[in-house]
């Protein structure tokens, strides 16, 4: 989990628009030199969000929500001041945001960069949005290895960790009752998983 986004210090007041791809921005203001972070949502269109995505999985499918997603983050980043984009994982309709930010000179962030699905559509995806980041986020040093092979400068790929086991480690444990209540099912016995 991304808790804290180090832009550096400052004594002139200026802001700093961090736009994720889930539609959560991160704007952090540094006035006068002090670092204040707000998180709001983003102003994308829900219209835009669903018509990224689409409901059949064949090619033309896809391929037109696609470019309905490069059109509209075309103009979202044309009427808005994003200052770093970051995108987690692989999928075609990130590959969408990752080309329209490119193209508007947006910094990008790749989350999960360097995993590998071997023959799937994923893994060139995953690849794509590498080579548009401007700073990489691999999840293990095979990752951060896989990445630099792919030509990029080791002084910008950063092995963070896996995402998930960070929100496995900090989210609050459900007590074996209340476990039970939530799952309306009985685990007052014994019982294997």
């Amino acid at each position: 989990m991304i808790t804290n986004v180090a832009v550096g210090t400052s004594t002139e007041n200026s802001d700093v628009t961090i736009l994720f791809a889930n539609d959560v921005v991160l704007t952090m203001s540094i006035v006068d030199g002090e670092d204040k972070m707000t998180w709001t949502l983003a102003e994308t269109p829900p219209s835009l969000m669903a018509e990224v995505t689409s409901s059949d999985d064949t090619v033309a499918d896809i391929n037109i929500a696609m470019s309905k997603a490069i059109v509209g983050f075309d103009q979202y980043f044309g009427n808005t001041n994003v200052d770093l984009v970051f995108i987690l994982g692989d999928r075609y309709e990130l590959l969408s945001v990752a080309i329209a930010a490119m193209n508007h000179r947006i910094p990008i962030g790749h989350i999960s960069c360097g995993d590998t699905t071997e023959g799937a559509i994923d893994e060139c995806i995953r690849h794509s949005i590498t080579k548009m980041a401007s700073i990489l986020f691999p999840s293990c040093e095979e990752n951060r290895k896989r990445v630099i092979q792919l030509g990029e400068d080791p002084n910008r790929v950063f092995n963070v960790g896996g995402l998930g086991v960070e929100n496995a480690l900090s989210v609050k444990k459900m007590t074996r009752m209340e476990l039970s209540d939530s799952l309306k099912f009985d685990l007052s016995g014994k019982f294997a998983v």
